[in-house]
């Protein structure tokens, strides 16, 4: 059963690195009847393309450490994740995880697998994260990675091998949801 909805206005509340946007709609209940009106925050964002880098020659899995601002309060500040970024415009998902590989830890992939497709946080967010599985060789490293200094990124690369990755998954060592599935389908991929 679809149930339907109805956009009344959307307004621009902030711009600058983001968007975000003032909502109001109603939308129908199972009953047929529509809500009251409701007004909600839209954080517009880009999607982003993200992967689990594994290299098929030291059998170890390649992370990017890096300060996130958003997780200081609660802990931790600096972040142990996949590598990830977001699509420039035009970008095809693939492209970009590719293109982020390179920049954040300085591997060539030609071999990419898709994982999935997701909201971020879908009450509040517009950002889709497509997530890959991705093998490296000691052959593809063609750049140092670290980041971009005109993004003002600074990526220590971290790399686990599979015991690592299975102790930080279980003691919350990866406190970030595109990694934690991406790893979880290696694990489940290698048979681990």
């Amino acid at each position: 059963m679809k149930l339907k909805e109805k956009i009344l206005s959307r307004e621009v509340v902030f711009e600058d690195y983001f968007t975000i946007e003032k909502w109001y709609y109603q939308f129908e209940k199972a009953d047929g009847t529509l809500t009251e009106k409701v007004d909600r925050m839209c954080f517009q964002r880009v999607d982003s393309a993200a992967a689990v880098v594994y290299n098929t020659d030291s059998k170890k899995v390649i992370f990017v450490n890096q300060f996130r601002h958003c997780t200081y309060d609660k802990g931790p500040g600096w972040i142990l994740e996949i590598p990830a970024g977001r699509l420039d415009e035009g970008e095809q998902p693939d492209e970009a995880i590719k293109r982020e590989l390179i920049e954040e830890i300085g591997y060539k992939t030609k071999h990419i697998e898709k994982i999935a497709a997701f909201y971020a946080s879908p009450g509040c967010m517009t950002e889709r994260m497509h997530v890959y599985y991705a093998e490296v060789t000691n052959e593809d490293k063609v750049a140092e990675g670290g980041g971009q200094d005109n993004e003002h990124e600074y990526i220590e690369i971290v790399e686990l091998t599979i015991e690592e990755l299975q102790k930080a998954l279980n003691n919350d060592g990866l406190p970030d949801a595109k990694s934690i599935i991406a790893c979880n389908y290696l694990l489940s991929k290698l048979g681990a």
